[in-house]
């Protein structure tokens, strides 16, 4: 490619929390559910 340029190793490192990156996943889209789910609710009991 470019004579220039360095390629860079980038260590994959573990999250700071939740040890495997696939915990910090479900995590995230759990609390998507719960949130999507608490603005259905609310919608639900406040619509017309």
């Amino acid at each position: 490619m470019f004579d220039n340029e360095e390629v860079r190793q980038v260590a994959d490192e573990p999250p700071p929390f939740l040890k495997r990156w696939p915990r910090v996943y479900a995590v995230v889209l759990a609390w998507l559910a719960v949130v999507i789910g608490l603005f259905y609710a609310f919608t639900r009991a406040w619509a017309p």
